[in-house]
């Protein structure tokens, strides 16, 4: 059974730049096909900052987290290189909170130099974001219940600036209407599954939308106040068809969840051997007296796959000549 506060809005006092996200991906060679070792991936935004930065590991694969994020989102532009090969980059895609929300780049670095072939069907460089997923569900929503998907992404950063550890009991909602700042318990939620339940702190922002507080009465709700009240948009879209089955973003929704669960509250507290329905309460004291949300301006936010927004540097190759320069300045 789901438990929903009085109709109130309730607002952790973030300030701008407070909360944070991630990307990761993985980096590999368009002519073998094999992952790339030891490449430099570089995030450049409006100046250089030699800390958003690393390198592959010996699978292809790399991690940025605590990666400044001004609510809704922050654009930047992602660059991969590697000694031997021709840089690549994509261009201005905004970096969401938290990790459910993560950006996942895919790069395919070509040989420098005249006479390499490879194969032009294979994929080239792009860009998604972990929620975007299909997942095994039935066609119809349960009595009371929504949907959880398992968050793992261990070594990611929450929103709220929580690095994410094997242990850690926490859910994300898709809101930060009900983010606890890092440590604290403010929000908590009782999930159960079955015969068994766990209260945890919300650290986390997802999954799909970011401005969907479906725990509030419809009229307090920050969008999607045509759903009833308790019903994540994302389960609608996905289900019914709301919005044209489109998220807040514009994207197809692939799956209903409206809750994140961390491994440990998923695998230990639940035991849960696949994404499920399940009872969500909001134990949240409904007196936390309320503020405006200085981020929100009434309007749906664009697709984060497509930010026209323009910023420093401008072109593509000012964009990698500043990467370059972050590289030679950094210890790498």
């Amino acid at each position: 059974m789901i438990r929903l506060s009085a109709a109130i809005i309730v607002l952790p006092l973030f300030a701008l730049g407070q909360y944070v996200g991630n990307v990761t991906g993985v980096i590999t060679d368009a002519v073998t096909r094999r992952p790339l070792a030891n490449a430099a991936v570089v995030l450049v935004d409006s100046g250089p900052d030699s800390s958003l930065q690393a390198r592959s590991d010996s699978s292809g694969r790399f991690l940025i987290h605590s990666v400044p994020v001004d609510y809704p989102s922050s654009t930047y532009s992602v660059v991969a290189s590697a000694a031997g090969y021709q840089t690549e980059a994509l261009k201005e895609v905004r970096v969401l909170p938290g990790a459910v929300m993560a950006l996942e780049c895919s790069f395919v670095l070509k040989p420098a130099g005249a006479g390499a072939s490879f194969d032009s069907s294979f994929p080239l460089t792009s860009f998604t974001y972990s929620h975007e997923r299909a997942a095994r569900t039935t066609d119809r929503a349960q009595s009371g219940k929504i949907f959880a998907t398992r968050e793992g992404l261990v070594g990611r950063t929450t929103a709220n600036g929580h690095v994410i550890g094997r242990d850690d009991r926490f859910v994300a909602l898709p809101s930060r209407r009900s983010l606890n700042k890092r440590g604290e318990r403010t929000f908590m939620v009782r999930v159960a599954y079955g015969s068994r339940s766990a209260t945890v702190p919300v650290w986390d922002i997802g999954p799909w939308n970011i401005k969907d507080d479906y725990w509030n009465a419809s009229s307090q709700r920050e969008t999607f106040r045509s759903l009833r009240r308790g019903v994540p948009e994302a389960q609608a879209a996905y289900l019914q068809g709301f919005n044209w089955g489109r998220d807040g973003f514009g994207r197809k929704v692939m799956n209903p969840a409206g809750i994140d669960l961390s491994d440990a509250v998923f695998w230990r507290d639940l035991a849960m051997r696949d994404n499920d329905w399940i009872a969500v309460e909001y134990l949240w004291d409904a007196s936390i007296i309320s503020s405006r949300d200085p981020a929100s301006d009434g309007r749906r936010p664009s697709d984060p796959r497509s930010d026209t927004r323009r910023s420093r540097p401008r072109t593509l190759h000012d964009i990698i000549a500043l990467a370059e320069a972050i590289l030679v300045g950094s210890r790498w």
